[in-house]
């Protein structure tokens, strides 16, 4: 008997912006609306009819010139909700041919507009199907309106891969080289999910190559960058910077040699930690052999003092919240008012932190920022988190100390997950307060038991909620139909008991969905008779 893995996940709609009612006097018509979207391998078009809230989405994707039939759900009310989308292989053959029978995605959107020039952008995950069951899983990104210029990647939830030993390479990767009016970078980003890039590569300063590491967010080709170039001879900036930065967005169309790269930003250059100069970035590819001419740039400073421009004072630190180290640098902005930007390592993973703070002797408030790189809606570590409180930072350099406390706020799709207290206090130490759950991280706010499993008759749902939450859970066959609704509504704090009634269900596999407060859990259900 085979166990269907389903992977499912949940993430929150901003803002559904198309006509959804229409009404005359007391009565309410039903609204429809067309949009077209890229979701990395193919363009889906679809049509969203209902009212009240909820609608049902009818379409097609065209798979290598064969067009499969698309139908799914959504539930918009307020402007908020969840979609699933089903598309399904007109010549199924059961996985014989190159293609899947059927492929789901679940996820979050964002539709903005009416018409052909319809705006479409979300993310969530895939399955697909072979007779009913699982074969791979896996993300999707979506971007709209239409276009031709299609990302392309070997495989997608529509087509099979012949050889399983070649699944654990799935990213796709791509080199470009652009002129930033300083430079010749050689790059390659590599697609780590859900619009999420990796960068490596060098560059080359008077005869010396830089390496150079970063990230990005090419949701659609377009979006941020963030590039790290490190001088390999640093000599504390004698005549080179240690290393410098560029932030900004960016736009990369196609592949291979010809790839265009264009985009601008903000560059600051470093010596021992500390800010020595900034200013502004604007890039172009692919490159060519004629640099443009500037006589200093962010690898490069001038070296008589006297002519420098003034430049912002900068000082690291590190300091132990109770649940992870933090290391910031922060650089005076005047007035008392100063930037922050850092990093703290969360389960092995470097988490991007900014904020900004206010130290008139020393002393005062603190805004500090930290960034998921991985979102992933909150299945195991929050999108994000911020601390607010008061602070105070004695001294320079190594010894520098840091003491502050106030309370934090973890976040899941821009809403509020978990509220806390932190404390902090600095040098840091090797010695980490041990906590289970923190900022970074969630309790499970719902958890579930079905007994008995496989079931004959009847089976008792048994689930706990760590707080008030809408539930809703339902029961589907192997064909993705729902077959029993077990609950919908608001649940108290606590532990709750449902009945399934399964002595109208053929044996088989089923699974159990729960939806709870957006988020989504899936269980697997054994029916034998």
């Amino acid at each position: 008997m085979k166990k269907t893995i389903y992977l499912l996940g949940a993430l929150l709609f901003s803002l559904l912006c198309f006509s959804s009612k229409a009404n005359t006097g007391n009565k309410t018509t039903t609204a429809t609306n067309s949009v077209c979207f890229n979701d990395g391998f193919y363009n889906w078009n679809i049509t969203y009819t209902g009212s009240g809230g909820s609608y049902t989405a009818t379409g097609t994707v065209n798979v290598d010139g064969t067009n499969w039939s698309v139908y799914g759900w959504g539930s918009f009310g307020s402007h908020m909700g969840t979609v699933e989308l089903h598309a399904s292989n007109p010549n199924a053959d059961g996985c014989q041919g190159g293609y899947v029978d059927s492929f789901t995605y679940w996820g979050n959107a964002e539709i903005v507009g009416n018409g052909p020039n319809t705006t479409f952008s979300g993310s969530g995950t895939w399955a697909n199907y072979c007779s009913g069951s699982v074969l791979f899983t896996g993300t999707w990104a979506a971007n709209g309106p239409c276009s031709s210029n299609l990302r392309t990647l070997p495989y997608g939830p529509a087509k099979n891969k012949a050889n399983t030993n070649s699944l654990t390479s799935k990213n796709a990767s791509n080199s470009v080289c652009f002129n930033d009016g300083f430079y010749n970078w050689n790059i390659t980003y590599t697609d780590q999910g859900a619009g999420n890039y990796s960068v490596t590569g060098s560059l080359n300063v008077d005869g010396n190559t830089w390496t150079v590491w970063g990230s990005g967010n090419f949701v659609g080709h377009a979006g941020t960058v963030e590039l790290h170039a490190h001088n390999p001879n640093p000599d504390g900036c004698v005549s080179y910077s240690d290393s410098f930065t560029y932030w900004g967005n960016a736009q990369i169309i196609g592949n291979g040699p010809n790839t265009t790269f264009t985009g601008s930003g903000n560059w600051t250059s470093y010596c021992f930690g500390g800010v020595l100069f900034t200013g502004s970035w604007a890039a172009n590819g692919p490159c060519s052999s004629s640099l443009r001419n500037l006589p200093y740039g962010p690898a490069k400073h001038k070296p008589n003092p006297n002519s420098l421009t003034s430049k912002n004072a900068s000082n690291s630190v590190c300091f132990n919240d109770g649940f992870y180290n933090w290391n910031i640098t922060y650089t005076d902005q005047g007035a008392g008012n100063y930037s922050v930007t850092g990093s703290l390592n969360v389960d092995g993973n470097t988490w991007t932190v900014w904020g900004a703070g206010n130290f008139v002797g020393h002393a005062g408030t603190v805004e500090l920022h930290a960034h998921n790189p991985n979102p992933d809606g909150c299945v195991s570590y929050s999108d994000s988190f911020t601390y607010w409180g008061n602070a105070q930072i004695v001294g320079n350099g190594p010894n520098t100390t840091f003491t502050g406390s106030g309370n934090w706020t973890s976040y899941c799709f821009g809403g509020v997950l978990f509220t806390g207290y932190w404390a902090a206090n600095g040098p840091c130490n090797s010695s980490l307060k041990s906590q289970p759950n923190g900022p970074a991280k969630h309790a499970d706010i719902f958890s579930m038991k079905i007994s008995p499993n496989p079931v004959k008759n009847s089976s008792t749902l048994t689930y706990n909620l760590t707080k008030a939450s809408q539930v809703k859970i339902t029961v589907f066959n192997y064909m993705q139909q729902p077959v029993q609704n077990v609950v919908d509504r608001k649940e108290t704090t606590g532990n709750h008991n449902y009945s399934i009634n399964a002595s109208s269900l053929t044996s088989g596999s089923y699974r159990v969905v729960a939806v709870v407060d957006g988020k989504y859990y899936t269980y697997a259900l054994q029916v034998a008779k």
